[in-house]
């Protein structure tokens, strides 16, 4: 859904900036759109040429030789392309071939995001805004998909290296929620467990 306007708040104070996505959305071309990361995938992969994509296999070797490159997959065959894009964040295989490095840098904070299914949190006339609520050592923000659900995510602040257990998760989440944000705690009410 196109968000028309961003508000900013303090869990306390309240607003602290709401910005008019319609005037960006004038200024650049182009309306800032909240969807679900499948639906997205779905609608890229749509517009891709018939069989241009393979699932299942991995890039083993990468060899480029004038304006193409030759990519060598885990299944045996190969390709060739005028670009190979390691669209698989830093951890990439390409980015390892191409010795471009980096190192990772803790942020010194963590998060957690759903979707809220069916979840009644803003009226019919704010739907199309987005929220992030800043609170002490975590914020919450969250935008509406489509018309039932919502995306949300949740940031806090936690030390390097902490894992913690599912169900652990989810009673951290809830006692942030109801500390922080209690206004918004139907976001994490609405969200589907998975089964064991």
């Amino acid at each position: 859904m196109a968000s028309r306007a961003l508000a900013i708040e303090d869990s306390k104070s309240g607003d602290l900036q709401i910005m008019n996505m319609s005037e960006i959305s004038k200024e650049f071309g182009f309306e800032t759109i909240a969807l679900h990361l499948g639906v997205l995938q779905r609608l890229l992969y749509e517009q891709l040429q018939q069989n241009s994509v393979r699932f299942g296999c991995e890039v083993q070797s990468v060899n480029q030789s004038g304006n193409q490159v030759f990519a060598n997959l885990s299944d045996g065959s190969s390709v060739v392309a005028a670009i190979v894009d390691g669209a698989d964040g830093f951890n990439s295989q390409i980015r390892r071939m191409a010795e471009l490095g980096g190192e990772k840098r803790y942020s010194g904070s963590s998060s957690y995001r759903a979707i809220a299914r069916g979840a009644r949190i803003l009226t019919p006339e704010a739907g199309h805004e987005a929220y992030e609520i800043w609170s002490e050592g975590c914020r919450v923000g969250f935008s509406k998909i489509n018309a039932d659900d919502y995306y949300w995510y949740m940031t806090f602040d936690a030390p390097a290296g902490e894992i913690s257990l599912a169900d652990k998760m989810r009673t951290h989440a809830e006692t942030l929620f109801r500390t922080h944000f209690p206004r918004w705690i139907g976001l994490l009410h609405k969200i589907r467990r998975k089964k064991s």
